[in-house]
């Protein structure tokens, strides 16, 4: 599925984009897939050719982050694990989801350094304090795996909600915010 894309945004304002411009690094693959979740979950239903999650979960994606020719990525950049949280999966599972996810990423590219972004406070209702828990945990559990923390962050809470398209999808400046967080972080 398409990334989701605003008439706002273009690839050009997303923090990923942003970072890989600012150091003048290459693109591997952007494996996102919008509705995808963490864990093997029955995807929304604009995930389509995805019946069960077992093509869009993390865990599923996270041995497809080479270019076709084989190159390996030197940096991964994890940020995943909203949806689970929109639709109460069990942060247990979340955890036990994240944790193969990152074994399979550290497994299969070793000399990568990854970086995980846990999830802002939204003021939504859903704490990710749980998630974000097992988030830590995880990288905690892995070596050369770093956490970039949003939710303690300045781009959380009422600046998450001013900045972002829908509450969910980070504006223009929300990216902005997002992409120094991230580079502060690396």
């Amino acid at each position: 599925n398409a990334i989701f894309y605003d008439t706002e945004l273009t690839q050009a304002d997303t923090y990923w984009q942003q970072i890989i411009s600012k150091y003048n690094m290459n693109l591997c693959v952007n494996n996102s897939w919008s509705g995808s979740y963490v864990s093997q979950h029955t995807p929304n239903q604009n995930a389509n050719k995805d019946s069960d999650g077992s093509v869009s979960s993390g865990m599923a994606r996270a041995d497809n982050l080479a270019k076709a020719d084989g190159t390996k990525p030197d940096y991964i950049l994890v940020y995943i694990g909203i949806n689970d949280l929109n639709a109460g999966v069990s942060a247990d599972t979340v955890a036990t989801a994240y944790n193969t996810m990152l074994d399979t990423i550290t497994t299969t590219y070793s000399g990568a350094k990854v970086f995980c972004v846990n999830m802002p406070n939204r003021n939504t209702g859903n704490s990710p304090v749980a998630y974000n828990t097992a988030i830590k945990n995880a990288v905690d559990n892995h070596d050369n795996v770093y956490l970039i923390d949003l939710y303690g962050s300045k781009y959380s809470g009422t600046t998450y909600q001013t900045n972002s398209l829908d509450n969910l999808h980070p504006n223009a400046v929300g990216m902005d915010y997002m992409t120094q967080i991230i580079i502060d972080g690396m």
